[in-house]
């Protein structure tokens, strides 16, 4: 009967999770970070990665969120994920449609960028990777290469990572990026996609030869910033 129970418990998260898409553009930001924490907490469990660094400011919020729920059990942090699901749309249940599964946790829960607003003349290219911009970004790479980077010693291919841009990394790496280049604090792309539970991004890299066991300053492979999921697409690379 528990067993039956604990199933039908899980059935209904997911559903609840399915249902969340339609709502985030009318969630405020602290909403968001709750939800992202209580599904990180039940599908994960206690947060189990270190700290993003300060100027990932949004994976640093998304960590101190779900960092916060401490060693809440699971199968509560589900149960006040459908609870607050309910609170917002009472009859959701009842008016879920049968829409398509969007891919992956992070493409339903990424919060707005929280940085101010730039004018389109003073953007520079990482703001354009940043937004995504395939064609400006594509222009760049082409005229002036791939492995610029900025104060921090974040290259292109850093914030394509840690925004989990998928096309926009496929992209430098067809032009050439280092794959392997290390930021100020002898972080990788793959740090960085491990990190913010990028999972397609993390794949892709992997695929195109990133190094899992290059360690950052703080003593951390890409791996070991990886939640159990993400693990999963070490096991074809050479990882002791």
């Amino acid at each position: 009967m528990a067993e039956f129970l604990q199933d039908a418990l899980r059935l209904k998260f997911a559903a609840a999770a399915d249902c969340l898409p339609s709502l985030v553009p009318s969630l405020k930001q602290e909403q968001l970070l709750e939800f992202y924490a209580l599904y990180k907490q039940a599908t994960v469990g206690e947060c189990n990665t270190p700290s993003p660094y300060w100027y990932a400011y949004e994976s640093k919020r998304k960590w101190e969120a779900w960092k916060a729920l401490g060693d809440l059990p699971q199968t509560e942090a589900m149960i006040k994920y459908i609870s607050l699901i309910e609170e917002i749309l009472p009859d959701w249940e009842t008016n879920q449609k049968n829409e398509q599964k969007k891919e992956g946790w992070v493409a339903v829960s990424r919060m707005a960028n929280d940085e101010l607003e730039i004018n389109e003349e003073d953007k520079n290219i990482f703001d354009r990777v940043k937004e995504g911009d395939i064609d400006k970004v594509k222009c760049f790479v082409e005229n002036c290469g791939a492995d610029i980077t900025d104060e921090f010693g974040m290259s292109l291919l850093h914030w394509a990572a840690d925004r989990g841009l998928l096309d926009m990394v496929k992209l430098l790496l067809s032009h050439g990026a280092n794959i392997n280049m290390r930021d100020g604090s002898g972080q990788t792309a793959l740090h960085y996609a491990c990190s913010c539970g990028h999972s397609e991004v993390v794949k892709v890299l992997l695929i195109n030869g990133a190094q899992p066991d290059l360690i950052c300053d703080d003593g951390f492979t890409p791996y070991n910033l990886a939640s159990d999921e993400i693990r999963t697409h070490f096991k074809s690379a050479s990882f002791p």
